[in-house]
């Protein structure tokens, strides 16, 4: 496995009072706390599905990966997580976690226009935080960082960045999965936005 990004022990955890991405300033501190050499590992979870973001937490240190952060959807569920991950760290001296979340674009008065007055879509809310996820990504781009975007039941199997710095990964500004089940569709599960595909061509 490549050493060019094994970032455990080399980064600090965000503070437990979780972090508002849409605050001024706030993806900076991200940036320059979580960020290793240009990369950030982004995915989300909450409270309700802690064990599905603590396995994958486990598997990217494993790998010798530092460098990621967990966006939740509220700065209740990032306390959730970490009230549930303290045993982690009291027993079995883990490194704590990094958690934010973002109160924009949630806020968008435009989402209403999406509400069912009559039935109402149990996605929506889901709806909203994947959207919320690609407008983080954003902010932390602007910040210098590629970001890979992974949902928590993704597994590496090998050294995933010697992949995406190679032809001709390298050469993508995006890189997106598709549905292996005939339709082709795409499959936002890994996402990864290189800046650097430009300088790579």
């Amino acid at each position: 496995m490549s050493a060019a990004f094994q970032s455990v022990g080399q980064l600090s955890p965000l503070p437990r009072e979780a972090l508002d991405i849409a605050a001024a300033g706030v993806p900076a501190r991200v940036a320059k706390t979580r960020g290793y050499r240009g990369e950030l590992i982004l995915f989300t979870a909450d409270e309700n599905m802690a064990g599905w973001g603590f396995h994958f937490v486990n598997q990217l240190r494993r790998r010798g990966h530092e460098h990621w952060l967990i966006m939740a959807d509220s700065a209740d569920n990032c306390a959730g997580m970490h009230a549930q991950w303290e045993k982690m760290v009291s027993s079995y001296s883990e490194a704590p976690l990094s958690c934010a979340y973002s109160s924009y674009p949630k806020q968008h008065s435009g989402w209403a226009q999406w509400t069912r007055a009559n039935h109402p879509d149990k996605m929506h809310q889901v709806y909203i935080f994947w959207a919320t996820r690609w407008w983080v990504s954003l902010k932390l781009m602007r910040e210098g960082l590629n970001i890979l975007s992974l949902d928590v039941d993704a597994v590496l199997l090998g050294d995933i960045y010697s992949r995406l710095h190679s032809p001709p990964m390298v050469h993508q500004d995006v890189i997106i999965t598709r549905n292996d089940d005939g339709s082709q569709s795409l499959n936002c599960g890994f996402v990864y936005f290189n800046r650097g595909a430009s300088r790579a061509r």
